[in-house]
Protein backbone atom coordinates (compact mmCIF):
# COMPACT_ATOMS: atom_id res chain seq x y z
CA UNK A 1 0.00 0.00 0.00
CA UNK A 2 2.94 2.46 0.85
CA UNK A 3 4.08 1.96 -2.66
CA UNK A 4 0.97 2.12 -4.31
CA UNK A 5 0.45 5.79 -3.18
CA UNK A 6 3.63 7.53 -4.50
CA UNK A 7 3.15 5.56 -7.73
CA UNK A 8 -0.60 7.07 -7.66
CA UNK A 9 0.78 10.60 -6.63
CA UNK A 10 3.36 10.27 -9.70
CA UNK A 11 0.77 9.81 -11.70
CA UNK A 12 -1.78 12.37 -10.50
CA UNK A 13 1.29 15.08 -11.01
CA UNK A 14 2.16 13.93 -14.54
CA UNK A 15 -1.08 14.03 -15.82
CA UNK A 16 -2.09 17.58 -14.32
CA UNK A 17 0.61 19.15 -16.68
CA UNK A 18 -0.17 17.60 -19.67
CA UNK A 19 -1.22 19.75 -22.28
CA UNK A 20 -4.66 19.92 -23.48
CA UNK A 21 -5.02 18.17 -27.02
CA UNK A 22 -5.82 21.08 -28.65
CA UNK A 23 -9.13 21.99 -26.91
CA UNK A 24 -9.30 25.84 -26.33
CA UNK A 25 -12.77 27.26 -25.42
CA UNK A 26 -13.90 31.10 -24.78
CA UNK A 27 -17.14 33.02 -23.60
CA UNK A 28 -17.59 36.18 -25.67
CA UNK A 29 -17.95 38.70 -23.68
CA UNK A 30 -20.66 41.45 -23.51
CA UNK A 31 -20.95 44.75 -25.38
CA UNK A 32 -20.37 47.66 -22.69
CA UNK A 33 -20.02 50.25 -25.28
CA UNK A 34 -21.10 50.48 -29.19
CA UNK A 35 -18.08 48.74 -31.15
CA UNK A 36 -16.65 50.32 -34.13
CA UNK A 37 -14.55 48.61 -36.47
CA UNK A 38 -11.80 51.57 -37.53
CA UNK A 39 -8.57 49.39 -36.24
CA UNK A 40 -8.81 51.37 -32.51
CA UNK A 41 -8.96 49.34 -29.38
CA UNK A 42 -10.61 52.51 -27.22
CA UNK A 43 -14.16 50.27 -27.49
CA UNK A 44 -12.20 47.37 -26.49
CA UNK A 45 -13.39 45.91 -23.14
CA UNK A 46 -10.82 46.36 -20.63
CA UNK A 47 -8.70 43.25 -19.95
CA UNK A 48 -10.70 41.43 -22.55
CA UNK A 49 -7.62 40.07 -24.79
CA UNK A 50 -6.18 36.55 -24.29
CA UNK A 51 -2.72 36.01 -24.86
CA UNK A 52 -1.32 33.07 -27.63
CA UNK A 53 2.57 32.74 -26.61
CA UNK A 54 2.63 30.49 -29.95
CA UNK A 55 1.25 33.40 -32.26
CA UNK A 56 1.72 36.53 -30.32
CA UNK A 57 -1.83 36.42 -31.02
CA UNK A 58 -3.74 38.54 -28.29
CA UNK A 59 -7.29 38.22 -28.96
CA UNK A 60 -11.12 38.54 -27.80
CA UNK A 61 -14.30 38.17 -29.12
CA UNK A 62 -17.89 39.66 -28.29
CA UNK A 63 -21.22 39.61 -29.26
CA UNK A 64 -24.35 41.82 -28.97
CA UNK A 65 -28.13 40.15 -30.28
CA UNK A 66 -26.63 40.94 -34.37
CA UNK A 67 -23.68 40.31 -34.71
CA UNK A 68 -19.76 38.75 -33.50
CA UNK A 69 -17.30 40.72 -32.98
CA UNK A 70 -13.55 40.12 -33.66
CA UNK A 71 -10.33 41.67 -31.76
CA UNK A 72 -6.80 40.68 -32.95
CA UNK A 73 -3.55 42.27 -31.85
CA UNK A 74 -0.76 40.90 -33.64
CA UNK A 75 2.39 41.13 -31.08
CA UNK A 76 5.10 38.99 -32.82
CA UNK A 77 6.91 40.84 -35.64
CA UNK A 78 7.67 37.80 -37.20
CA UNK A 79 4.23 36.70 -37.60
CA UNK A 80 2.97 40.01 -38.48
CA UNK A 81 5.42 40.51 -41.04
CA UNK A 82 4.08 36.72 -42.72
CA UNK A 83 0.63 37.48 -42.27
CA UNK A 84 0.49 40.87 -44.48
CA UNK A 85 3.27 38.64 -46.38
CA UNK A 86 0.85 35.67 -47.06
CA UNK A 87 -2.54 37.00 -46.19
CA UNK A 88 -4.58 36.25 -42.96
CA UNK A 89 -8.16 34.14 -42.75
CA UNK A 90 -10.77 34.32 -40.18
CA UNK A 91 -12.22 30.92 -40.04
CA UNK A 92 -15.69 29.98 -38.56
CA UNK A 93 -16.87 26.78 -38.60
CA UNK A 94 -21.11 26.94 -37.45
CA UNK A 95 -20.56 23.12 -36.14
CA UNK A 96 -18.19 23.77 -33.83
CA UNK A 97 -16.05 20.89 -35.10
CA UNK A 98 -12.60 23.14 -35.81
CA UNK A 99 -12.94 23.08 -39.50
CA UNK A 100 -12.50 25.32 -42.25
CA UNK A 101 -15.79 26.31 -43.08
CA UNK A 102 -16.31 30.26 -43.66
CA UNK A 103 -13.37 31.79 -44.53
CA UNK A 104 -12.88 35.56 -44.82
CA UNK A 105 -9.34 36.28 -45.80
CA UNK A 106 -8.00 39.80 -45.11
CA UNK A 107 -5.73 40.74 -46.19
CA UNK A 108 -5.01 38.58 -49.15
CA UNK A 109 -0.67 39.66 -48.60
CA UNK A 110 1.34 41.08 -50.65
CA UNK A 111 2.80 38.72 -52.16
CA UNK A 112 -0.43 38.26 -54.07
CA UNK A 113 -0.34 41.46 -54.54
CA UNK A 114 2.88 41.60 -56.42
CA UNK A 115 1.65 38.69 -58.39
CA UNK A 116 -1.96 40.55 -59.69
CA UNK A 117 1.03 43.45 -60.64
CA UNK A 118 3.16 41.29 -62.93
CA UNK A 119 -0.02 40.13 -64.69
CA UNK A 120 -1.73 43.47 -65.09
CA UNK A 121 1.16 45.95 -65.26
CA UNK A 122 -0.18 48.23 -62.64
CA UNK A 123 1.93 50.30 -59.89
CA UNK A 124 2.33 49.36 -56.10
CA UNK A 125 -0.28 50.40 -53.92
CA UNK A 126 2.13 50.83 -51.27
CA UNK A 127 5.68 52.47 -52.83
CA UNK A 128 9.05 51.67 -51.11
CA UNK A 129 10.02 55.14 -51.37
CA UNK A 130 8.15 56.35 -48.91
CA UNK A 131 9.78 54.46 -46.03
CA UNK A 132 11.21 56.72 -43.02
CA UNK A 133 13.20 55.60 -40.43
CA UNK A 134 11.10 54.76 -37.23
CA UNK A 135 12.79 55.16 -33.74
CA UNK A 136 13.73 51.65 -31.77
CA UNK A 137 12.35 50.45 -35.11
CA UNK A 138 9.01 51.65 -34.47
CA UNK A 139 6.93 52.91 -37.75
CA UNK A 140 7.02 56.53 -37.54
CA UNK A 141 3.30 58.68 -38.13
CA UNK A 142 4.17 58.97 -41.37
CA UNK A 143 4.30 55.36 -42.04
CA UNK A 144 1.47 54.68 -40.10
CA UNK A 145 -0.54 57.26 -42.04
CA UNK A 146 0.47 54.99 -45.33
CA UNK A 147 0.40 52.00 -44.17
CA UNK A 148 -2.93 52.31 -42.71
CA UNK A 149 -4.63 54.29 -45.88
CA UNK A 150 -3.29 51.38 -47.65
CA UNK A 151 -5.32 48.95 -45.85
CA UNK A 152 -8.52 50.97 -45.79
CA UNK A 153 -8.73 50.09 -49.48
CA UNK A 154 -7.67 45.98 -49.10
CA UNK A 155 -10.20 43.67 -50.71
CA UNK A 156 -11.63 40.99 -49.16
CA UNK A 157 -12.30 37.48 -50.07
CA UNK A 158 -14.90 35.19 -48.94
CA UNK A 159 -14.19 31.37 -48.60
CA UNK A 160 -17.01 28.82 -48.32
CA UNK A 161 -19.92 31.38 -48.16
CA UNK A 162 -21.05 30.34 -51.81
CA UNK A 163 -21.07 26.55 -51.18
CA UNK A 164 -23.47 27.54 -47.80
CA UNK A 165 -25.48 29.41 -50.07
CA UNK A 166 -24.89 32.70 -47.98
CA UNK A 167 -25.79 35.09 -50.51
CA UNK A 168 -25.25 39.11 -50.15
CA UNK A 169 -22.44 38.68 -47.21
CA UNK A 170 -21.42 42.63 -47.90
CA UNK A 171 -24.82 44.46 -48.10
CA UNK A 172 -25.63 47.20 -46.06
CA UNK A 173 -24.43 48.68 -43.60
CA UNK A 174 -25.29 45.25 -41.46
CA UNK A 175 -23.07 43.27 -43.69
CA UNK A 176 -19.47 42.23 -42.90
CA UNK A 177 -16.56 44.37 -42.31
CA UNK A 178 -12.68 44.09 -41.13
CA UNK A 179 -9.84 46.32 -41.21
CA UNK A 180 -6.22 46.05 -40.27
CA UNK A 181 -4.46 49.14 -38.92
CA UNK A 182 -1.59 50.07 -37.04
CA UNK A 183 -1.47 51.38 -34.09
CA UNK A 184 1.58 53.66 -32.71
CA UNK A 185 3.96 50.80 -31.45
CA UNK A 186 3.71 49.16 -34.60
CA UNK A 187 1.36 46.56 -33.73
CA UNK A 188 -1.62 44.97 -36.01
CA UNK A 189 -4.90 45.30 -34.90
CA UNK A 190 -6.94 43.48 -36.70
CA UNK A 191 -11.31 44.27 -36.08
CA UNK A 192 -14.41 42.26 -37.51
CA UNK A 193 -18.06 42.33 -37.50
CA UNK A 194 -19.68 39.24 -38.63
CA UNK A 195 -23.67 39.12 -38.33
CA UNK A 196 -24.91 35.99 -36.92
CA UNK A 197 -27.81 36.04 -39.37
CA UNK A 198 -24.72 35.13 -41.91
CA UNK A 199 -23.16 32.85 -40.08
CA UNK A 200 -25.88 31.28 -38.39
CA UNK A 201 -28.95 29.08 -39.51
CA UNK A 202 -30.50 29.48 -36.35
CA UNK A 203 -28.88 31.99 -34.39
CA UNK A 204 -31.29 32.12 -31.77
CA UNK A 205 -29.68 28.19 -31.35
CA UNK A 206 -26.14 29.81 -30.27
CA UNK A 207 -27.63 33.34 -28.42
CA UNK A 208 -30.20 31.37 -25.81
CA UNK A 209 -28.80 27.31 -26.24
CA UNK A 210 -25.12 28.12 -25.39
CA UNK A 211 -24.62 25.87 -29.24
CA UNK A 212 -20.55 26.14 -29.40
CA UNK A 213 -18.64 26.92 -32.82
CA UNK A 214 -15.33 27.06 -33.91
CA UNK A 215 -13.17 30.44 -35.05
CA UNK A 216 -9.82 29.97 -36.40
CA UNK A 217 -7.08 32.68 -37.12
CA UNK A 218 -4.48 31.64 -39.83
CA UNK A 219 -2.06 33.22 -42.11
CA UNK A 220 -1.23 32.45 -45.26
CA UNK A 221 1.72 30.20 -46.14
CA UNK A 222 3.82 30.48 -49.40
CA UNK A 223 5.40 27.28 -51.54
CA UNK A 224 8.99 28.29 -51.56
CA UNK A 225 12.17 27.14 -53.41
CA UNK A 226 14.64 27.88 -51.46
CA UNK A 227 17.20 27.17 -53.69
CA UNK A 228 15.59 30.25 -55.66
CA UNK A 229 15.03 32.87 -53.15
CA UNK A 230 18.26 34.62 -53.26
CA UNK A 231 17.42 35.44 -56.88
CA UNK A 232 13.83 36.22 -56.22
CA UNK A 233 14.27 38.39 -52.90
CA UNK A 234 17.67 39.06 -52.93
CA UNK A 235 17.59 42.61 -54.53
CA UNK A 236 14.71 43.71 -52.05
CA UNK A 237 11.50 42.24 -53.59
CA UNK A 238 9.76 42.25 -50.34
CA UNK A 239 11.90 45.34 -48.33
CA UNK A 240 10.14 48.87 -48.17
CA UNK A 241 6.65 46.92 -48.14
CA UNK A 242 5.28 47.94 -44.84
CA UNK A 243 5.92 44.36 -43.38
CA UNK A 244 7.46 45.91 -40.26
CA UNK A 245 9.74 48.78 -40.93
CA UNK A 246 12.73 47.56 -40.12
CA UNK A 247 15.47 47.09 -42.59
CA UNK A 248 15.34 43.61 -43.98
CA UNK A 249 17.46 41.08 -42.03
CA UNK A 250 20.04 39.27 -44.56
CA UNK A 251 21.61 35.91 -44.57
CA UNK A 252 20.57 32.86 -41.71
CA UNK A 253 17.58 35.82 -40.40
CA UNK A 254 16.28 36.03 -43.31
CA UNK A 255 16.64 32.50 -44.52
CA UNK A 256 14.40 31.74 -41.55
CA UNK A 257 12.07 33.97 -42.17
CA UNK A 258 11.76 33.07 -45.86
CA UNK A 259 11.41 29.23 -44.33
CA UNK A 260 8.58 30.17 -41.78
CA UNK A 261 6.18 31.34 -45.37
CA UNK A 262 5.92 27.59 -45.68
CA UNK A 263 3.31 26.80 -42.77
CA UNK A 264 0.77 28.99 -41.58
CA UNK A 265 0.59 30.35 -38.40
CA UNK A 266 -2.51 28.67 -36.89
CA UNK A 267 -4.49 29.48 -33.80
CA UNK A 268 -7.64 27.14 -33.59
CA UNK A 269 -10.34 27.78 -30.65
CA UNK A 270 -12.62 25.01 -30.66
CA UNK A 271 -15.77 26.03 -28.24
CA UNK A 272 -17.07 29.69 -28.66
CA UNK A 273 -19.97 30.62 -26.83
CA UNK A 274 -21.53 34.16 -27.37
CA UNK A 275 -23.14 36.38 -24.70
CA UNK A 276 -26.41 35.12 -23.59
CA UNK A 277 -28.71 38.24 -22.26
CA UNK A 278 -30.49 36.41 -18.83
Amino acid sequence: MKKIIPILFIAFVLTSFMPPKNRREIKCFQQSVPFVVDGKTTDWKTGSLQFDNKTGFAYALSNNDRALFVQLKMLHASIQRKALATGFTLWIDPAGKGKHVLGIEYPQGLIHEMQNRRKTGSPPAYRPQHRRSGINGRPNAHQIYLFNKRFQSEPVKLKGFKKAGIKNAFTGKGGIRVLLQLDSLGHAVYEARVPLKILFLHPADYLTKAKPFSVIFQTGYLQIDMSRMQAGFGHGGMGGQGMGFRQQPSGQARMAFMQSLADPSTLKIKSVYLFQEK
